[in-house]
């Protein structure tokens, strides 16, 4: 088998040709000219014995060699980026990227951090709020906060706290609104549903709290719907719903929600990152 492997510099103008498939978009990317990117690929057709493009007025197409050679090669320089970026995260000591919710971010890590930064104010803390899925292993963040069951191989976790979900109101639905006595009277009221969290089975979520309340007949999956998290307790037309609240992120700053803490769900959230278990030593806390 012969072992002689074409220029790094020719592959990746192929593998960014052909993934954009554009000899000008791949030379923006990669910062050369258009001329260029043409010089490197008609050198890997020489190199390789084969034709990876047909040539078309505006456009350029793969041909069948090229869709053979493209998933290989973009998975290897996908795998070098990601080897890079892991070891620059592991050089860079000096900062602590970490994602969590938006909801969580903003009303409990956000308002704890000063603490954290007085301790060790050399430490730079950057704070990604989504609550999309990310991969640690890829060396963009160092830490998730997550609701979850905390089991995730390959990663260390540690449970950061406890949380309740419970039912809360406007005073105002109770002042005006149909009775709201005891959770049968749900079924009247509209219910506020948290859709940030549906990717996640283990979530809370209104259909588990009904069926934890002995609730039948009803899963409130036909009432309103919003992607907020925590839910508003207020339209912005004045009316008034029922929503989830979390125990740990319920804030001041809302208009005194009324609860109701009989029968709340409760779950957990876990901070999970990459590498060896830290010893008590390590261990940086921010509250």
């Amino acid at each position: 088998m012969n072992g002689h492997l074409p220029p790094l510099s020719a592959l990746r103008a192929f593998e960014t040709a052909a993934r954009l498939k554009s000899f000008s978009k791949a030379a923006e990317e990669l910062n050369v000219t258009p001329a260029a990117i043409s010089h490197q690929i008609h050198a890997l057709e020489q190199d390789l014995g084969v034709q990876l493009f047909h040539r078309l007025n505006r456009a350029v197409e793969l041909t069948v060699s090229a869709k053979v050679l493209l998933p290989g090669l973009s998975d290897a320089f996908a795998g070098i980026q990601a080897s890079v970026r892991r070891l620059r995260a592991h050089n860079d000591t000096g900062t602590l990227t970490v994602t969590a919710s938006p909801s969580f971010a903003a009303k409990w890590l956000v308002v704890r951090l000063h603490r954290f930064q007085e301790r060790w104010p050399e430490i730079d803390v950057r704070i990604s709020a989504t609550d999309n899925v990310v991969d640690l292993g890829a060396g963009d963040f160092d830490l998730a906060i997550r609701y979850g069951s905390g089991r995730y191989p390959g990663l260390h976790v540690e449970p950061l706290l406890k949380n309740e979900v419970f039912p809360a109101c406007s005073p105002r639905l109770l002042e005006e609104g149909p009775p709201l006595r005891n959770p049968d009277d749900l079924k009247r009221h509209a219910l506020i549903h948290d859709q940030t969290v549906d990717r996640d089975p283990l979530a809370p979520s209104w259909p588990m709290w009904l069926k934890a309340a002995g609730i039948t007949g009803f899963s409130g999956a036909s009432c309103s719907r919003r992607a907020q998290s925590p839910p508003p307790t207020s339209r912005p037309d004045g009316s008034c719903d029922c929503s989830r609240w979390r125990s740990p992120i319920s804030s001041p700053t809302t208009s005194s929600p009324r609860r109701a803490r009989s029968n709340a769900l409760r779950s957990k959230l876990f901070a999970t990152g990459c590498g060896p278990r830290p010893t008590a030593r390590r261990r940086r806390r921010m509250g």
